[in-house]
């Protein structure tokens, strides 16, 4: 028995015990010469030895070979348990498994920043070091093949060697000086010859893992860092995807050339790499906020509108009033829920918005804080985005090729924010129609045929029109530069004007004097603003107290998660009866637009009305629920109401300021809406 194999025993009692099971599968695999990997708690680890958990921190290169050798040991004694003393009796023992860690933030829980930093913060003194980094795959490079390790043979004493490849030169075999031989007389051959049918090749790949934006070391655009994927690990994870990858810090090596400098970078070499598409854009939601929620409804139970009303005024705090804007902006947050149906139909849930408007209402405001809001969204622009950077581009790499993520996939399972949306360019825009209705988007380019995930809501904002001013005596649908089958996969079209009141323009004005007053802004010597010639601010009635009694960023994107992970409500019979009922008055009414009057409209229907109930915190679609879909939706019809002045956020141009009595106006809006749709209804179905 050689010292490496006495100091891998170390680890066989433990191995025996903890992973019997996983190496007894790898001993009865049918492929003796295939890779395998064996998933490694260093928290479980250190429990059972510590001491070689420490060692393993401290010194991965040096240690991870003997762990790798301790499982071929362990797979000999479970042979030797099963009686199989005789190599040519039993399965043999495959020589090529490999341990993939995990858990390093659980061994280190006071110190898990050192073992688990973000992309952007991993530098030359974490080079040999063991890491975990959790972030999001932007380019996957095509699968290799690479000799990890030639056999020579020295020309003078014909001792044979093995010498790996050097992954910090690419890859390369560096031969040693002199020969290794270790008999008792030294060998100092320096020819050596290559032994044909020696050389071990195995799967290599490229990626780059982006650091998520919420937990960016960098002010700036989120860093990505270069992971070495080799056996097993080699096309595990897609463009998109979200993982955890542990691995040893190592340099990357440049061309080198006589007297000029050598460009290193860093890159992690994997150990181990888990897909978690499961946790996208997870936020962790405390108990203590789970039990704040809870608490809130509890306290608003005889006025639940007004406690909505106050969730919603947090939305965007800077912009005064907008209150059906925000309302839209929340419930695109939340999203309704997806469903599969037996015939494997996919039908999403997330609810995509459009936000038109005039310059300088504020569109830019609701997407940055979109942003910030969001656990996971990716900003881009229509003017300079195509269709490979929406989507997916296929980018040569070496020898093949390899594909790079476009925004919607890097926005799976959060928010995509697009600006400019009607600046995409007409060729390119088909490739978005599957990404937004069927959340997935198929790439056929150099050979490669791969579909990706785009589960991600879609908040876009443009213009309307090329005079960059909305013509109320011209459809909205006719002003804007999208198509209609492009335009139906929006579920709310919102319209926001500058409507160029004097009244709307005093009350903006106060409101932001107001609002740099409460943050520090100047003062007269008696302690008055110096604003607007020292007259009275004030809002009147609910939108005073509401604005003043905001949530924080952080605790509204706690809710958010909380609502969509705690409630997945189902639709109550008066609540289909009142969109359905609606959306057959919007199929028959006159002058009516074919691509927004779709089946599609339905659909939008009800994701609304789920999402506004998971933003009440109920597990049913009430009627309360379908009454506010119902009047969101035909609030943005421009000009195709068919409840008239019941919508009258789309007459306010999105400047609809908060009611005082949210409870007692919604009565009175219940009690209308229901009228008219039923009532409607009822008469064409007599007339039919």
């Amino acid at each position: 028995m050689g010292s490496a194999e006495r100091e891998a025993e170390v680890f066989l009692p433990w191995l025996l015990q903890a992973h019997a099971q996983e190496l007894s599968d790898i001993l009865h695999a049918p492929d003796p010469d295939g890779h395998y990997g064996v998933p490694i708690s260093l928290a479980e680890l250190a429990v059972a030895n510590y001491g070689a958990a420490e060692l393993l921190l401290k010194a991965p290169r040096q240690v991870l070979p003997l762990l790798d050798l301790a499982l071929v040991l362990a797979q000999e004694r479970l042979r030797e348990r099963a009686g199989h003393r005789d190599p040519e009796q039993g399965p043999p023992a495959k020589p090529w498994v490999h341990a993939r860690l995990h858990g390093l933030a659980l061994h280190q829980d006071v110190l898990a920043r050192e073992v688990c930093p973000p992309a952007g913060g991993v530098g030359a003194p974490h080079i040999d070091r063991l890491l975990t980094l959790v972030g999001t795959v932007t380019k996957a490079g095509p699968v290799k093949a690479l000799e990890a390790r030639r056999v020579y043979e020295c020309g003078r004493c014909h001792h044979r060697f093995v010498v790996q490849a050097d992954i910090e030169l690419g890859g390369t075999v560096a031969l040693p000086p002199v020969c290794p031989s270790e008999s008792v007389k030294p060998c100092r051959g320096t020819s050596f010859r290559h032994v044909e049918g020696g050389s071990l090749f195995t799967n290599w790949q490229e990626v780059r893992v982006q650091e998520q934006s919420q937990g960016s070391a960098s002010a700036g655009a989120p860093r990505s860092i270069t992971v070495l994927l080799q056996d097993d690990l080699a096309d595990h994870a897609q463009v998109g995807d979200d993982v955890e990858v542990t691995g040893i810090v190592i340099r990357q090596f440049g061309p080198m050339f006589p007297g000029v400098r050598c460009q290193v970078g860093l890159a992690l070499q994997a150990t181990s790499l888990t897909v978690a598409n499961e946790r996208k854009a997870a936020v962790e939601v405390t108990p203590e906020a789970a039990a704040l929620f809870s608490q809130y409804w509890q306290a608003h139970a005889s006025c639940p509108l007004r406690g909505r009303n106050k969730i919603i005024a947090s939305v965007c705090p800077e912009l005064h009033g907008l209150f059906t804007v925000k309302l839209a902006t929340l419930l695109m947050l939340i999203g309704g829920v997806e469903r599969q149906e037996p015939g494997g139909t996919h039908i999403r849930g997330e609810v995509h918005m459009l936000l038109v408007g005039d310059p300088g209402t504020g569109k830019s405001q609701f997407q940055k804080y979109v942003a910030k809001l969001a656990p996971r969204a990716v900003v881009t622009s229509g003017r300079a985005s195509s269709a490979v950077g929406l989507t997916a581009a296929a980018v040569h790499d070496g020898a093949g090729w390899g594909l790079e993520a476009g925004a919607l996939v890097l926005a799976d399972g959060g928010v995509c924010c697009i600006d400019e949306f009607d600046g995409i360019p007409e060729k390119d825009r088909a490739a978005i129609h599957e990404a937004m209705e069927q959340q997935s988007t198929h790439v056929a380019k150099a050979g490669m045929m791969v579909s990706l995930h785009t589960r991600c809501a879609v908040f876009a904002t443009c213009n309307p029109g090329r005079n960059q001013r909305y013509n109320p005596r011209v459809p909205l649908a006719s002003q804007l530069n999208i198509s209609g089958p492009l335009l139906s996969r929006f579920d709310v079209v919102i319209l926001l004007l500058d409507q160029m009141s004097p009244e709307w323009d005093e009350t903006v004005a106060d409101h932001i004097l107001e609002t740099h007053h409460r943050r520090g802004g100047s003062k007269q010597p008696d302690g008055s603003c110096a604003a607007s010639g020292g007259r009275q601010r004030h809002q009147p009635g609910e939108a005073a107290e509401v604005e003043s009694q905001g949530w924080p960023l952080a605790l509204l994107r706690q809710y958010v998660a909380w609502a969509k992970a705690a409630f997945n409500p189902v639709l109550t019979d008066e609540a289909e009866q009142l969109m359905a009922g609606y959306y057959q008055l919007r199929r028959q009414a006159e002058g009516r637009q074919a691509s927004c009057t779709t089946v599609r409209m339905l659909e939008s229907l009800v994701r609304v009305a789920q999402a506004h109930a998971r933003l009440m915190a109920r597990g049913e679609v009430l009627l309360q629920d379908a009454v506010v879909a119902v009047w969101l939706i035909d609030a943005c019809s421009d000009g195709h109401s068919v409840l008239g002045d019941l919508a009258g956020a789309g007459s306010s141009g999105g400047h609809q300021p908060f009611p005082d009595d949210p409870d007692g106006e919604y009565a009175r809006l219940e009690q209308a809406v229901t009228t008219a749709v039923l009532s409607q209804r009822d008469w064409n179905l007599l007339t039919y």
